[in-house]
């Protein structure tokens, strides 16, 4: 993923956000493609889904810059 839409996609992300948003106005791909980068960002321990609603995700609490 590239610096540049990774750090916007981070900016976004100080709140907790729909995929379809995430995927429409952020990133502009499909879900499925979105979804995908989602997942790998969670692994590496940068997002999160958001626990009280499903396909919304924000940034972890203990992110390093």
């Amino acid at each position: 993923m590239d610096d540049k839409i990774k750090k916007n996609l981070f900016a976004k992300l100080r709140s907790p956000i729909h995929i379809n948003y995430i995927s429409k106005y952020v990133l502009k791909l499909n879900e499925g493609e979105t979804r995908e980068i989602l997942h790998q960002l969670i692994n590496e321990g940068d997002i999160q889904e958001s626990d009280l609603a499903k396909n919304y995700f924000s940034i972890t609490t203990t992110r390093k810059i």
